[in-house]
């Protein structure tokens, strides 16, 4: 079968638009719990553009997740967002890009950085043929879906797709991360077994601290899953969690096993799978873990959880304000409180065992 408008096989190309695409590039820097919401997005990608090669830019350490994926020809990272050195991280940046020839461009950061970063590529005589970003205007040829006000973030991720016509399958995130050894080895040396343990993620990152449902709250619901047979507690989270997980720890005794800081993402994502369930505060890492499909509880305070909330059939989310984010309103940081943990108890009897 060949295309009738440029006589060349179907399975050597893809037109989008009236435009031929052989290779395509896909920005998306940070934060974490966006990346992984933007997966959804890299599988519909893969599925609408199976011959087309497709590459990732994004940051250290979330390359990591992408190690091995098949969706993506390669990963180049950048750091292109610090502050050191930016001139000449920005000229290495636009120096690699022009380099692989792309004919199209999906910007899911369209920031004010990688803006400028799409903008001198274009007027350095290396524009591809389509650029797609969430917002309009200059450098984006790719006209994207309108989005509504208070709209989800992978709502603003899809639109590009939309914009370039394409179909979009997939609602939840999307991770191809397989068995790592590392993680089954945690399991092993912290005697969890698969599927009788729970994962705690306690933490916040540090300009998110009101995020945090607070260590005694945690410990509360510890003791209430203890009277209910859940013997076996793992906590995870990065270096500044560390601190609260180890507080846990102390309380709860030989109930808990303290993961803080031992965990990279990808050993993250098969923990979570292998857990009967997870609860945890609104940050990135929750995320992670409910990619896994395991049934997850998250906790939202002061933020707006329509925003941003982690997505999939197994993910219930408890508000502490239901007004939170709302025009005209400001929400007390301490109204994660208002979660009780009867209440956590309550949403995770409403998952199916």
């Amino acid at each position: 079968m060949r295309n009738p408008v440029l006589n060349l096989p179907v399975s050597a190309e893809t037109i989008l638009l009236g435009c031929p695409v052989r290779r395509a590039l896909v920005i998306r820097w940070g934060a974490l719990g966006d990346l992984v919401l933007a997966t959804a997005v890299f599988e519909d990608l893969s599925q609408n553009l199976p011959d087309v090669e497709i590459h990732l830019n994004t940051e250290p350490p979330w390359d990591r997740m992408f190690q091995n994926d098949p969706r993506f020809k390669s990963v180049y990272v950048s750091n292109v967002r610090d502050k050191n050195r930016n001139f000449n991280k920005m000229i290495r940046w636009i120096s690699a890009i022009r380099g692989q020839n792309y004919d199209l461009i999906i910007d899911l950061q369209s920031n004010d950085r990688s803006r400028l970063l799409l903008s001198l590529l274009a007027l350095s005589g290396h524009r591809p043929v389509l650029i797609a970003g969430t917002k309009r205007g200059f450098p984006y040829n790719v006209v994207p879906t309108n989005i509504a006000p208070q709209a989800h973030a992978l709502d603003y991720f899809r639109a590009p797709l939309i914009g370039l016509g394409l179909s979009l399958k997939n609602s939840a995130p999307v991770l191809r991360i397989g068995q790592q050894q590392r993680a089954e080895t945690l399991m092993i040396d912290n005697d969890l077994q698969k599927g009788k343990f729970a994962i705690f993620v306690p933490g916040s990152s540090l300009r998110g601290v009101s995020k945090r449902w607070g260590v005694n709250n945690f410990i509360l619901l510890a003791a209430k899953l203890r009277e209910l047979g859940i013997v076996q507690l793992a906590l995870v989270g990065g270096d500044v969690d560390q601190e609260v997980c180890d507080q846990i720890t102390k309380a709860c005794g030989n109930q808990v096993k303290n993961l803080c800081g031992q965990t990279e993402i990808r050993d993250l994502y098969y923990l979570a799978g292998a857990a009967r369930f997870i609860v945890g505060n609104d940050t990135g890492v929750i995320h992670v873990a409910a990619a896994s499909g395991s049934p997850t509880v998250v906790l939202f305070g002061p933020s707006d959880a329509r925003l941003s909330s982690p997505l999939g059939k197994q993910v219930k989310i408890l508000i502490g304000d239901p007004e939170a984010g709302k025009k005209n309103i400001s929400s007390d940081p301490s109204c994660i409180n208002n979660i009780t943990p009867e209440n956590v108890i309550s949403a995770l009897m409403l998952f199916k065992h």
